[in-house]
C-alpha cells in the first residue's frame, strides 16, 4: 500500500518548505540558482499599478502570490506540493535536479519519472490526511510528514477544521521561473504589435500578457482538447473570428489571433461588466461565468471561486485570473529589472493579400524560398501545405508574410501566375 513504508518517501528528498497561511517564506530553500531575484520595491510598484485596472479580493490576492512564486522563484526542475483549494498553502518542494535517494546519493530525476514520483508523494500526504480525520492531533505520532501538515494547517482554526474533516486535497505544480524568462524573450517578437492592437480596440494592454498563461508564447502550442496557438483558441470559437481550415489555421498566426482575442475580450467585458469575470470567461466561457454570477448573486470572483459548484469550474478556471495577474506582474518585473530586454525595433515583413488562389509550389517558385521557409514565416499554414497539399491553393485574400525582397517578387508576379486546373478547386475548411 502506498505510504506504508516511510523509507519509500525519503524525507531528505523533499526540500522542506513550511509556510503559514499568511504568506511566503523569506528564503527559498531550493537555493539561489532556483530563483529570480527581484527588488521588493519594484514588485510592490508593479502590483499596485496592476490592481488599478484589475481589482482583486483577499482570496484572489493569495492566489496571485502563489503564482508569482511559481513564475518568479521556482524553476522547471522543481515541483511544489500545495493545497488544491488554497494554493498559497505550500507543504513541500521537490527538487529533481538535486534529488536525494534512499541511500543518500544526490542525483537528478528524468522527466519521464517525475510525474509518477509526484503522484507517490501526494498519495503519501493523502494517507496523512486520513490519519488526521481519524485521530485528529494525535496523528502527528506517525512521523515528520504528519507533523509538517499539522504545523501548516494548525495556524488557523478554519484550515485546521478542514484538515480534521478531511477536506484537503493536494496538487503538484511545476516551477516556471526559467520557462517564463525564455517565454518573455520570445514574446518580444510579438508584444509591440499586440500592445498596439489592443490599444486600437480600447483595451488595457496588460491583457496581452495572457499568452504567458495559455502557451508561454509557444507558437506550436496545442492542447489535448484541441486548442491551438499562443492564444489557445478552440476551433469553434476561433471560427467566429478567423479562418480555420485544412491548409490555413489562423489560430497559429499570432497577429490574426491577437485581433481575435481582443474582440473576444471586448465581448466578454460587455457581457459581464467585470474584468475578473471577463478574463476568467476566456477559460470558462462567458455563459459559464454569467451563470455563476447570477446563481450566487455576486460578481466578486473570490466568492464565486469558493462557492460556485460546477464540474467544469475546476482548478484551472478558479486560478485563471490570478495566474494572469501574476504573469503580468512577472513580465513587467523582468523588463523593468533588465532580465528581459524590450525589443523596440522590429523588422516588418511584407504582407501580401493574395488577389487569387495560389499554391505553395507557385509561391515557392516565384519567391525562390523553400516551402519550409515560407511555412516558418507563416505558422498558420498547416504542415500538409509543404507536402501532400503543396499543389492545393491557398484561399483568395489570404495574407501571406514574406521578407521584403521576396514579397516584392510575389507582388510583381501575381497578375501572371497560373494555377493548374487540378489545383483550382475550392479550399476545404
Amino acid at each position: 500500500m502506498v505510504g506504508a513504508n516511510l523509507k519509500t518517501f525519503h524525507l531528505k528528498a523533499l526540500q522542506l518548505l513550511i509556510v503559514a497561511t499568511i504568506g511566503l517564506p523569506a528564503s527559498n530553500l531550493l537555493g539561489a540558482n532556483h530563483t529570480i531575484k527581484i527588488k521588493r520595491q519594484a514588485n510592490a510598484t508593479v502590483a499596485k499599478n496592476a490592481d488599478q485596472d484589475f481589482p482583486t479580493d483577499p482570496f484572489v490576492r493569495r492566489q496571485v502570490r502563489f503564482w508569482e512564486a511559481v513564475f518568479q522563484k521556482y524553476q522547471s526542475s522543481s515541483v511544489i506540493i500545495h493545497d488544491l483549494t488554497d494554493p498559497l498553502v505550500m507543504i513541500d518542494v521537490i527538487n529533481f535536479d538535486h534529488y536525494i535517494t534512499n541511500d543518500g546519493n544526490v542525483t537528478s530525476v528524468a522527466s519521464s519519472e517525475q510525474t509518477n514520483l509526484v503522484k507517490n508523494y501526494i498519495s503519501r500526504y493523502d494517507v496523512a490526511v486520513e490519519r488526521f480525520v481519524k485521530l485528529k492531533e494525535a496523528a502527528v505520532k506517525f512521523g515528520p510528514i504528519e507533523q509538517r501538515i499539522f504545523d501548516v494547517y494548525s495556524k488557523d482554526p478554519s484550515t485546521l477544521a478542514r484538515l480534521y474533516n478531511g477536506n484537503i486535497k493536494f496538487r503538484g505544480q511545476g516551477g516556471l521561473a526559467d520557462t517564463f524568462i525564455a517565454a518573455a524573450t520570445r514574446a518580444q517578437e510579438f508584444m509591440p504589435y499586440m500592445e498596439k492592437a489592443f490599444r486600437q480596440y480600447g483595451l488595457p494592454v496588460t491583457l496581452t500578457r495572457l499568452p504567458f498563461v495559455e502557451s508561454m508564447f509557444n507558437l506550436q502550442a496545442k492542447s489535448k482538447v484541441g486548442a491551438s496557438g499562443i492564444w489557445q483558441f478552440m476551433p469553434d470559437t476561433a471560427r467566429e473570428y478567423m479562418y480555420v481550415g485544412s491548409l490555413v489555421d489562423e489560430r497559429n498566426n499570432p497577429y490574426k489571433a491577437t485581433h481575435a482575442a481582443a474582440q473576444l475580450f471586448l465581448e466578454n467585458y460587455r457581457g459581464l461588466n467585470s474584468w475578473p469575470l471577463a478574463i476568467t470567461a476566456y477559460n470558462h466561457g462567458r455563459g459559464g461565468m454569467s451563470k455563476a454570477a447570477k446563481e450566487l448573486g455576486t460578481k466578486q470572483l473570490g466568492s464565486i471561486i469558493n462557492n460556485y459548484k460546477s464540474s467544469s469550474f475546476g482548478f484551472a478556471s478558479k486560478n485563471f485570473y490570478a495566474e494572469f495577474l501574476a504573469a503580468a506582474r512577472t513580465y513587467e518585473l523582468l523588463t523593468a529589472t533588465g532580465l528581459v530586454k524590450l525589443k523596440k525595433n522590429q523588422t516588418s515583413p511584407d504582407i501580401i493579400s493574395l488577389s487569387k488562389p495560389m499554391t505553395m509550389r507557385n509561391i515557392s517558385k516565384v519567391t525562390l524560398l523553400s516551402p519550409d521557409s515560407i511555412a516558418k514565416l507563416n505558422p498558420c499554414l498547416t504542415a500538409s501545405i509543404t507536402t501532400t497539399k503543396i499543389d492545393q491553393p491557398l484561399p483568395q485574400s489570404y495574407e501571406i508574410r514574406l521578407p521584403m525582397r521576396e514579397g516584392a517578387l510575389l507582388r510583381r508576379s501575381l497578375p501572371i501566375v497560373r494555377i493548374s486546373k487540378s489545383a483550382s478547386q475550392t479550399v476545404r475548411r
